[in-house]
């Protein structure tokens, strides 16, 4: 297997404003791919800071499970271009042990964790090692009723417990288990945990969890775990952008839950006409100060899709450009930061025809 990512990222760079990634930006996601395997992902999002002139960019890698990805990342089939030195590092040897586990089809992992992310921020790219975070779905913390609900969210938390203790190499504090028990405990019907994840190039005792939790059962989810935080600001934030998407939660757990909190805005229209939206939503940040004009216009110029015949590749692909959602940062009565995620994946078959569509769309 030969195909790598910066084949991918040389296709996207005609499309990459210098607004919104610099180059030096670019060169450092160019050297960490270098470092990675081939046939490790087909699929991922950039991430830029909208509201500064810095053109600082991340770099995330969506692991796929239902196809080799799972396979190369636990070193199962033989691949080139693995720099072997980053399991010199600890860390990067728990991302393999929990991959073989997740590999292992009479495993629990196989069939409840259908992609695992990689997450580097631009800063930790540049290390001897660079460590990423890890994120990987839950299929599916949620309940229709208050027993489901009980049951389904205990076997769930033990999932979740399980894989950051093994991407972390050993337990979890007590008090971060306890304090996420209870954050699953208290999930409002109908609300779901999407993803689960650790920074492992950051302080390694803090979980992350993102919520989709209905606004009208907001207020008493933050209240029953004890945000810190201003749960006015919250709802008020919610009130604010919800006109323009849905939202998730971004809530990082500790020994308690920590005040900062993220807001993942998602553009879901039912006519279809997403672009208009995101203009909406983009011109609204502008006015707020929250994004620089110039980065508005390059975010929206992203989304579409293109054919490349890849070097590794026998038959043209298509690689489909879209915006993901944009986060707000809320700091607690501290000033609001906005991040915009532009997101990639390649297709070969006809399904891509509805991805196409929703490209052109700008969702």
């Amino acid at each position: 297997m030969k195909f790598d990512m910066n084949g991918i990222l040389d296709e996207l760079l005609p499309h990459i404003s210098h607004v919104l990634v610099s180059p030096d930006a670019i060169a450092v996601i160019r050297n960490l791919n270098e470092r990675l395997p081939a046939g490790l992902s087909t699929s991922g999002v950039i991430e830029c800071y909208m509201g500064i002139n810095d053109a600082r960019a991340d770099w995330q890698l969506c692991v796929n499970g239902l196809n080799w990805g799972r396979d190369v990342i636990a070193g199962k089939i033989s691949v080139t271009g693995w720099d072997n030195s980053l399991f010199d590092d600890h860390r990067w040897r728990h991302i393999r042990s929990f991959s073989k586990n997740w590999a292992a089809p009479s495993t629990q992992l196989h069939n409840k964790i259908r992609q695992l992310w990689l997450a580097f921020d631009q800063d930790d790219m540049k290390k001897k090692e660079p460590v990423p975070g890890v994120y990987f779905n839950v299929r599916q913390v949620s309940g229709n009723s208050e027993d489901k609900m009980k049951e389904s969210n205990g076997a769930e938390y033990k999932l979740v417990i399980g894989v950051l203790e093994q991407l972390r190499g050993r337990p979890l504090r007590n008090e971060v288990s306890s304090r996420l028990r209870k954050c699953f405990e208290a999930l409002p019907k109908a609300s779901t945990v999407d993803h689960a994840g650790i920074m492992l190039s950051r302080n390694q005792n803090v979980a992350r969890m993102v919520l989709t939790i209905d606004k009208e059962t907001l207020q008493d989810y933050l209240v029953e775990i004890e945000y810190p935080g201003s749960i006015q600001e919250v709802l008020e934030l919610t009130a604010e952008f919800g006109q323009f998407a849905n939202i998730r939660y971004i809530i990082d757990v500790s020994d308690t839950v920590l005040p900062k909190i993220g807001m993942e805005c998602l553009v879901l229209n039912d006519n279809g006409d997403n672009k208009s939206v995101w203009e909406r939503l983009l011109g609204y940040l502008v006015a707020r100060s929250l994004c620089i004009p110039q980065k508005m216009d390059a975010l929206l110029s992203w989304p579409g899709h293109a054919s490349a015949l890849l070097a590794s590749d026998l038959w043209p692909s298509y690689i489909i450009r879209r915006i993901s959602h944009i986060k707000i940062v809320c700091q607690n009565k501290g000033p609001l930061e906005a991040k915009g995620y532009l997101q990639f994946h390649r297709k070969f078959t006809i399904e891509l025809i509805n991805a196409l569509e929703s490209a052109e769309n700008g969702r």
